[in-house]
């Protein structure tokens, strides 16, 4: 089983990469159901964070937003919750043409996971290619969003948040 799940983790990070998010979340899936009846929550955290990408890049933002949840829950109750900020990315990313201040809810939340973590000093326990993987980008991700809320509200403090720490 593991050398079938990491085959489908790689295939499936292989479909993402080629923009074929219809695929990327059938092997996401499949690799889903191989880690359910292991019991790693871990595992499942990760398989559903490239889940609820898929979903996220096929546009059904609602779906995606149940395994994110489901993922952060899951990396909190086996110890991982210094990966937990991934999920609170993607669903940021989710609410952001919809529900701006649900987004800024959730990349508050990725923030205070990445500063707060346990492995904040670089380890990355889930290394597949869903969105945000890369610390790095992540912190540039909140600044971009805050800044493209400045610019459509200027008015709003928006500016204020993308330099903001907790």
């Amino acid at each position: 089983p593991d050398l079938e799940r990491a085959a489908l983790i790689a295939l499936a990070d292989v479909e993402i990469g080629a923009g074929s998010a219809e695929a990327a979340h059938d092997l996401f899936a499949a690799a889903l159901e191989l880690d359910e009846a292991t019991g790693v929550k871990s595992r499942q955290a990760e398989d559903l964070l490239g889940k609820g990408a898929a979903l996220s890049l096929m546009e059904r933002s609602e779906e995606a937003r149940i395994d994110l949840r489901r993922a952060a829950r899951l990396l909190t109750e086996s110890g991982e919750d210094s990966d937990v900020w991934k999920a609170y990315l993607n669903l940021a990313d989710s609410f952001e043409e919809a529900a701006p201040d649900s987004a800024a809810y959730y990349y508050d939340a990725a923030l205070a996971a990445l500063e707060g973590g346990s492995q904040a000093r670089g380890g990355e326990a889930l290394n597949t290619g869903y969105l945000f993987a890369d610390r790095g980008r992540a912190y540039e991700e909140i600044a971009r969003y805050y800044a493209s809320r400045h610019r459509e509200d200027p008015l709003g403090g928006w500016e204020a948040k993308a330099f903001e720490t907790p």
